[in-house]
């Protein structure tokens, strides 16, 4: 299956809102107390609206992708490593992998898409999603992503899959 377009993902990805925000519009049981990390969460809802059915956020299931509902009813991820997963089981390997201590930009320049960084050291997430539109993240908060010591799980970190054009 092919990832949604890059222009069909961003205009519902939330790039302005902080973490109580964005729970707050998408509502739901994604506005819970427990939840205090939306990378993931924000990437599913670009997923949820990118304009097809095929390209929503499946239900919590046997495939390890741990989900809750928004107020849409629609279903959102929350896990870095799950989404990384998830992605390389639905639409395949990424194309541009990078790991180590600082990484360059570089290799990712000029190629648009899901970007995902596993880093160490945080006590509520595992790394960080965002949408990549060639020379920056759309959403890093206040983060560095490319100077943080990164590991390579299973699918590498930096993680880039691009968004096919349709």
């Amino acid at each position: 299956m092919k990832l949604p377009a890059f222009e069909k993902l961003v205009p519902n990805y939330p790039v302005g809102h902080d973490a109580e925000n964005v729970k707050k519009d998408i509502g739901g049981n994604v506005d819970a107390d427990w939840i205090t990390n939306t990378c993931v969460i924000r990437i599913s809802k670009a997923f949820n609206y990118a304009g097809h059915k095929r390209w929503q956020i499946p239900n919590a299931s046997d495939d390890g992708l741990s989900t809750v509902s928004g107020k849409d009813r629609l279903q959102y991820a929350f896990r870095v490593q799950e989404f990384i997963d998830f992605l390389r089981d639905t639409y395949g390997s990424p194309q541009v992998i990078k790991s180590g201590n600082a990484i360059s930009r570089e290799p990712f320049r000029g190629f648009t898409g899901i970007i995902a960084w596993r880093v160490n050291g945080w006590t509520d997430a595992t790394g960080h999603f965002t949408l990549w539109d060639g020379q920056r993240g759309l959403y890093e908060g206040d983060h560095t992503y490319f100077d943080f010591p990164t590991k390579r799980p299973d699918g590498g970190g930096p993680w880039l899959t691009r968004a096919d054009s349709h």
